[in-house]
């Protein structure tokens, strides 16, 4: 057996049983602590460890001291507080790591009240925490090692999921209280809207096939549903030339529409551009009440004030009336009897009869025809 074989023989019988050697390049690489530190403070020991089974920190004589597994531990914690009766002084920390050991140095100033006179320098335990792959404290529990403020993983919170709302409902009627950039809202003027829409609604009732009306956009109450909006420009500019574009513009910029099949019938306090008391152009119906002194009231009464031209507005906004209608003027109005709807001829308008489309050959319910027919209007609904 030759020399090297022995040696090693011997240093094999010499580690107790259970326990393995220290390997050859256990190390302790770096150490760092605070050297001056107030009675009181906490601080902490930073260990730097190559292949190191187990560290002992020692803070004097009757003072704390712990010890901790480093197996595999790049590194290990030793934190502890102070004593705050801590006499003020130099102190000796005595760090042992397998067989190495290492004194460190620190010195103790006097904290804020009375000056300490004790020469235990630290009177409650030593947390101890180790690098993944380490051991633990003295007590045997494992602790991760702490993660720097400027490393923390940072965790992004779950979005709650907005509750999907229902669709828009397609092909209805939104109304609209207009207001120009000058104009504030006039009280009770929403409410006249409301009462307008419920005459006609009756009226159309008991002219359409099946009492049908037109469908509006309603509130939870079954009440339709006014949106009041202000608008970016001036009364005078909307009355100006060039108004009705500039309205349209405006309104579908200020109120947009959730889908496309959706229409407008807006109103306002204004007068119209042109010679009209109202007006419906790129799916928009215009009721401007200044124009032709007609305003929205409640209760209101068919067909007086803002009915009957709301009515008429909605006919043409349906498809009323087409040129290929017999009694068409080419104006989208009928010439045969004063009591249609949409009747535009040299007699006098018979206001206690007035009818949607006398004898059914114009504009509505024209079986057979070849004309558009707006029976078949999507804008039509059960009346509510």
């Amino acid at each position: 057996m030759n020399r090297l074989t022995v040696a090693a023989l011997v240093a094999a019988t010499l580690v107790a049983p259970g326990l393995l050697a220290s390997p050859a390049l256990a190390d302790v690489t770096s150490v760092k602590a605070p050297k001056r530190v107030k009675a009181g403070a906490k601080m902490t020991v930073i260990v730097g460890l190559d292949g190191v089974r187990r560290c002992r920190l020692t803070t004097g004589k009757g003072s704390a001291s712990a010890t901790v597994r480093t197996t595999g531990s790049p590194v290990v914690h030793f934190t502890f507080a102070i004593s705050s009766q801590a006499r003020p002084g130099r102190y000796t920390l005595t760090l042992r790591c397998d067989a190495e050991t290492k004194r460190l140095r620190l010195t103790v100033t006097k904290a804020k009240g009375r000056r300490g006179t004790s020469k235990r320098l630290v009177r409650t335990k030593i947390t101890t925490v180790t690098a993944p792959g380490g051991g633990g404290d003295q007590s045997g529990d494992v602790f991760p090692a702490p993660t720097p403020p400027c490393c923390k993983p940072l965790v992004t919170p779950t979005p709650t999921p907005t509750p999907a709302g229902p669709p828009p409902v397609e092909h209805a009627l939104r109304a609209v209280y207009a207001l120009p950039a000058d104009q504030a809202e006039r009280p009770g003027y929403a409410a006249g809207i409301v009462a307008t829409i419920d005459a006609v609604d009756g009226w159309f009732a008991t002219q359409t096939d099946g009492g049908v009306a037109p469908r509006w956009l309603r509130d939870a109450s079954g009440a339709p549903e006014v949106q009041v909006v202000k608008l970016a420009r001036t009364t005078a500019e909307y009355e100006a030339a060039g108004g009705l574009a500039r309205f349209n513009a405006d309104l579908r910029t200020a109120a947009p529409l959730p889908t496309a099949t959706q229409r407008y019938v807006a109103w306002t306090r204004t007068r119209h551009p042109e010679p009209a008391c109202g007006s419906h152009s790129d799916g928009i119906v215009w009721l401007p009440e200044l124009a032709c002194g007609i305003v929205p009231v409640a209760p209101a009464v068919w067909p007086v004030e803002g009915t009957y031209l709301l009515a008429h507005e909605l006919a043409h906004l349906f498809g009323a009336v087409p040129d290929c209608a017999p009694h068409a003027d080419g104006t989208r109005h009928v010439t045969d009897d004063p009591r249609d709807l949409l009747y535009n001829g040299p007699l006098a308008r018979d206001w206690n009869n007035l009818t949607l489309d006398v004898g059914r050959d114009d504009y509505y319910g024209t079986a057979g025809s070849t004309c558009e027919d707006i029976a078949a209007s999507p804008l039509w609904n059960t009346r509510p």
